[in-house]
């Protein structure tokens, strides 16, 4: 293994000049199959994603995918990464530090165009930025932002999203705190919204949810279904992806709000994993009463056994 701080190698450095762009093309177009094994995996019956009639009656132009799927239609799937992309070779050239392992963080996404099922998806990526070498619960390593702009066929853009992405090796650094400690310490700042409380959600963390979340989001990174590599990167179990965290919260939000809801913006902090076996719930509190017509800016918290999960900041009109 090479000593030494990762970050001020030549190699790495590399992949953060601005002009380096990898461009991730969909295997093939949005179809109605697609969008249907999410909204299975995500128990979202939101009927403005398969309904032509119940989209049109609620005031959209046509069904649409769920939103948070524009990034799963650019994901290369089981097949993997080509060896010659640039998150491939960014592995290799990270894997002489030790840092072999990937978790995502935080999770921003903002949406211009709504996905219509024919669509042709292009994702234009690149890594804007990495933190100093940072101790964590799961291990050392640095945080990577990759900043990507999603397009149709047309060349509009459907949106834009920016990752933050732990990279490290594995070992762990800190007691467990208990629950109640956890969720008190990272409970999301509330204070500048009015109280409308949505009711809360109970969603069972099976590890068919979590397998199939993957699934459908076309993220097969093997610490969504592999036990044995997942214990083996200092994880108790195979954990929840961060898409399919954010389809719940998305099915959640829409739930309360109605099919006539149009989400604009998700910003997503990670904290907690979800693993199988335990339960999270979804609690959250809007910034007004929902007016059709309006803005409104919701904040939800997913809480398991462990603390809390998630912290989501949602936009919706």
């Amino acid at each position: 293994m090479i000593t030494g701080n990762a970050k001020t190698d030549p190699q790495v450095q590399a992949f953060f000049r601005p002009e380096v762009v990898q461009i991730y093309r969909s295997a093939a177009p949005v179809s109605e199959w697609a969008i249907n094994a999410w909204c299975c995996a995500m128990g979202d019956q939101n009927p403005v994603y398969q309904n032509r009639e119940a989209a049109k009656r609620y005031g959209h132009e046509d069904v649409f995918a769920p939103p948070v799927m524009m990034h799963s239609f650019t994901l290369p799937g089981v097949v993997g990464e080509a060896e010659d992309s640039m998150l491939a070779r960014l592995r290799r050239t990270l894997a002489p530090f030790g840092i072999d392992s990937v978790l995502a963080a935080n999770y921003e996404h903002e949406y211009t165009t709504p996905i219509r099922v024919g669509d042709r998806l292009t994702r234009e990526s690149r890594y804007e930025s990495m933190s100093d070498e940072k101790v964590t619960t799961v291990g050392i390593g640095h945080f990577i932002v990759i900043a990507d702009r999603i397009l149709n066929q047309h060349g509009e853009i459907i949106g834009t999203q920016k990752t933050r992405v732990l990279f490290f090796r594995p070992g762990k650094f800190e007691k467990a705190r208990s629950s109640t400690a956890r969720q008190a310490a990272q409970a999301p700042n509330l204070q500048a919204l009015n109280r409308f409380d949505l009711p809360p959600l109970v969603i069972p963390l099976t590890t068919t949810l979590v397998v199939s979340g993957a699934l459908a989001s076309n993220d097969f990174e093997k610490i969504h279904h592999d036990r044995d590599l997942a214990q083996a990167q200092g994880l108790e179990d195979i954990v929840m992806n961060i898409l399919t965290s954010s389809g719940l919260i998305l099915r959640y939000v829409t739930d309360w709000a109605g099919p006539a809801a149009v989400v604009k913006r998700i910003a997503n902090q990670l904290k907690i994993p979800n693993y199988p076996g335990d339960v999270m719930t979804l609690t959250g509190l809007a910034q007004k009463a929902f007016e059709p017509g309006t803005e409104n800016v919701l904040r939800v918290r997913g809480t398991n056994s462990l603390g809390t999960h998630i912290e989501s900041t949602i936009t919706i009109t």
